[in-house]
């Protein structure tokens, strides 16, 4: 009994972080938002590492970030969620998963992680205060991964390329 009491409060605090800060988490991050600005933003009381996990976990998920170049002709699902009544009235949401395309993104190198000391200060002269609080905010690994060109980083990475 003491275990199933344990699988219970440990989905349950999963559950209450979920409604309190990770979707807005991610929703703040696909709007590319820095860490900063999003721990500005929230009022739930969470720790800035908590928040760092969360960003960089939807970063993955999401495609924002790969850790390899993705396949460009790869045959993703398409997931959506449908609101559903019972019997009863309850409502409840269904997962509904459509074979769909992998959408073509540009992806560019980055090796953030792995720079020392020299190679940070050779970034901040190039970058704007907003920029570096964008790429300092996100837990880079110790080897080179691939960012998605969104608007932001179109614009940190022409910076950098200057």
């Amino acid at each position: 009994m003491p275990e199933s009491s344990y699988e219970f409060k440990k989905a349950l605090g999963n559950m209450t972080r979920e409604v309190a800060y990770k979707a807005s988490v991610r929703h703040l991050t696909d709007n590319e938002y820095s860490l900063d600005q999003i721990m500005e933003t929230l009022s739930y009381p969470v720790s800035r590492e908590e928040v760092q996990k969360t960003m960089y976990e939807h970063m993955l998920e999401s495609g924002i970030i790969c850790e390899k170049l993705p396949d460009e002709d790869a045959v993703k699902e398409k997931i959506s969620y449908v609101l559903e009544e019972g019997a009863y009235g309850k409502k409840s949401y269904r997962r509904v998963t459509e074979p769909g395309t992998a959408e073509k993104h540009e992806y560019v190198p980055c090796d953030f992680g792995t720079l020392n000391e020299a190679g940070w200060d050779k970034l901040k002269d190039k970058l704007d205060k907003k920029d570096i609080e964008y790429i300092s905010g996100i837990p880079w690994p110790k080897k080179t991964v691939y960012h998605r060109m969104t608007e932001r980083f179109k614009g940190i990475y022409t910076r950098l390329m200057a």
